[in-house]
């Protein structure tokens, strides 16, 4: 500011104006109430991996993030999948289990002031071979 110069003078907003989307908090303190835990569950059954948690501050327009995790690689929706967060819980649900889902799980509660996270390993067993005494289903085929 110099002397000679008339300083800025601030106008206020009129109030049709929407707010920024600027969130004025840089951290959400998440904290898991009910955490899923180790679970064994055979081919073809239905499974729902779910954690309820306490989110603070308690937004309505603005919520952290949900990621799912299956041994550190981003787990997508699909048909057999089914993902869900909101309602102060979190939770990934499989339709039909394979062989393949077995791993370990991670739910991640993601914003921009840190990562919040929750880990169990998921064990699905084979199913019942149609023909007594056939081998198990083949993992990890490749051409």
């Amino acid at each position: 500011f110099r002397g000679d110069e008339e300083p800025f003078r601030s106008v206020g907003l009129p109030i049709g104006l929407p707010l920024s989307s600027v969130i004025p908090y840089t951290h959400f303190d998440v904290q898991f109430l009910e955490k899923f835990g180790v679970t064994f569950r055979r081919e073809g059954e239905t499974v729902t991996l779910k954690c309820t948690m306490l989110v603070t501050p308690d937004l309505k327009r603005v919520q952290p993030r949900a990621e799912w995790y299956r041994d550190d690689v981003l787990v997508k929706e699909s048909k057999w999948t089914k993902m869900f967060f909101g309602e102060g819980q979190a939770s990934l649900s499989f339709s039909h289990l394979h062989k393949d889902d077995e791993g370990l799980y991670t739910l991640r509660i993601v914003s921009r002031g840190g990562v919040s996270d929750h880990s169990a390993f998921l064990f699905v067993r084979d199913a019942d071979p149609l023909v007594t005494g056939a081998p198990g289903a083949p993992m990890d085929l490749q051409c």
